[in-house]
């Protein structure tokens, strides 16, 4: 059993993977400089500054602090959202690919070279949501598992998670033709590729939103 320490308050604070710290901090040491100057000014020369009333300062604040609530109650329910996605996914493509091993005969070549192009897709398919949502380069988690002949038309495609369904879909199609499947067989894995579509769909909502 793996047991997870609870880092102290402090560790939490000097914790810098995962942390906004590192985004802001140029923003806080300019806030921060500013205000000693200004300390200081006021400090050195009293009549530099005329008196000021802190009323301002506290209807600020208060219209602050209800703007950061939301903008953090906002955060966590994207973020809960997303990691309850992410999940979802995870269990559809285990799914998926459970099935392809348990119904598909593997008894001959076309059965195994099947259930290897649909496993393989399910992985590729994954590695293509995570790039896309990080927007990073997928190619070298991606190409090594798929075939070589959808290597130029997976550079050309606009949406790559979504040309990977179509791929896994015309494999389904296949199963189809070849009876390596039952209809009914292929209408739950179909519903499995749909389910797949719906997170990938909610995935891009959530990182297209401010």
């Amino acid at each position: 059993m793996i047991v997870k320490q609870n880092p102290s308050a402090i560790k939490l604070f000097f914790t810098l993977r995962g942390s906004i710290i590192p985004k802001i901090y140029p923003q806080i040491l300019l806030i921060g400089l500013i205000s000693a100057l200004i300390t200081n000014i006021q400090h050195g020369f009293p009549s530099s500054f005329s008196s000021y009333s802190v009323a301002p300062f506290t209807l600020l604040g208060i219209a602050l602090s209800l703007f950061l609530g939301f903008r953090n109650n906002a955060s966590y329910q994207r973020w809960w959202e997303a990691r309850g996605l992410w999940g979802q996914l995870v269990y559809d493509a285990r799914s998926l690919c459970r099935q392809a091993l348990s119904y598909i005969d593997e008894d001959n070549a076309i059965g195994r070279d099947t259930q290897r192009r649909l496993i393989h897709l399910s992985i590729a398919f994954s590695h293509a949501v995570r790039h896309r949502l990080r927007e990073t380069s997928p190619w070298e988690d991606i190409e090594r598992f798929v075939e070589p002949k959808y290597h130029s038309k997976l550079r050309q495609a606009k949406n790559l998670p979504d040309y990977l369904m179509r791929l896994m879909g015309k494999e389904l199609g296949y199963c189809r033709q070849q009876h390596l499947l039952s209809e009914q067989m292929v209408q739950n894995m179909d519903e499995r590729l749909n389910s797949m579509t719906v997170v990938l769909a909610a995935c891009e909502r959530i990182h297209n939103t401010p």
